[in-house]
Parts: structure tokens; sequence; C-alpha cells
């Protein structure tokens, strides 16, 4: 499975990027699922291939790029996860 995590905030985006990559080394060792996490602080470098991503956790806060618009031009593409 690939994860994205899209945060402007570096030291948020590398929290969550730990915490995400702690529960899937515990996923691996239980049932033997690779995860893949992804982590992006812009809004280009991640919308380069969304599609290919299951889960995505989105935190933008600025004002002209924020998780609100990145969502919507998600679901004008297509990607409904």
């Amino acid at each position: 499975m690939y994860f994205a995590i899209c945060d402007d905030n570096i030291a948020d985006r590398k929290q969550s990027e730990r915490l995400l990559k702690r529960q899937a080394e515990r996923v691996l060792k239980e049932s033997g699922e690779q995860i893949y996490i992804d982590s992006f602080g812009n809004k280009e470098a991640f919308m380069i291939r969304p599609q290919m991503y299951q889960a995505l956790f989105i935190d933008m806060t600025l004002e002209e790029t924020n998780g609100f618009v990145i969502a919507k031009t998600l679901l004008d593409i297509g990607i409904t996860k």
C-alpha cells in the first residue's frame, strides 16, 4: 500500500511520517504487507502522481494552497480516495 503525507509544516510532516513508519513496521511484522510512505511539502510535488496512493493525509494551511483546494483538485480529476 502507498500512503502520502502532504503537509506544509515540516515538523508536523516529519512527525506524521515517523508515526506512520512505526505502524508500517508493525503491519509488516504481523501480516507481511508492505506499506510505503511518501511525504510532500507542497502541492506541486504531490500532484505529479496522486492516483498511486491508497491513503492521503493532507494538512496544507497556506492561504493559496490549502487542503480544501487540493481535495477539490483531486475530486475534479477523478480521485475519490
